[in-house]
């Protein structure tokens, strides 16, 4: 279930460099202060991130004591975290390799 809104964490978190950057064309503008984007960024963040840690304590705390479920909640992420960068890093290596010849 986490998984679900880890997006609109990313999102929320790279929202202030979006903002500051004036390269990208902003038909309409929402927050016309950068206090009030960082503000509304940070309210994001706080609010997603509490959001996914009581989905994650959830089980461990209600009355089955699930502690299982807390643990694959937390260590599937982590899991899928490892063998994305392990990809990630041979392909690098691949493309470095490739590049160097």
């Amino acid at each position: 279930m986490i998984f679900f809104v880890l997006e609109y964490f990313l999102i929320a978190f790279a929202f202030p460099k979006f903002k500051n950057n004036n390269s990208i064309e902003k038909p309409f503008v929402i927050f016309k202060t950068k206090t009030s984007a960082l503000i509304a960024t940070i309210t994001s963040i706080i609010l997603v991130g509490f959001a996914n840690i009581a989905t994650i304590i959830e089980p461990s705390i209600s009355k089955e004591r699930r502690y299982s479920d807390t643990f694959w909640m937390i260590l599937g992420p982590v899991l899928f975290t490892i063998i994305a960068l392990l990809i990630y890093l041979s392909y690098e290596k691949k493309i470095n390799k490739m590049a160097s010849n």
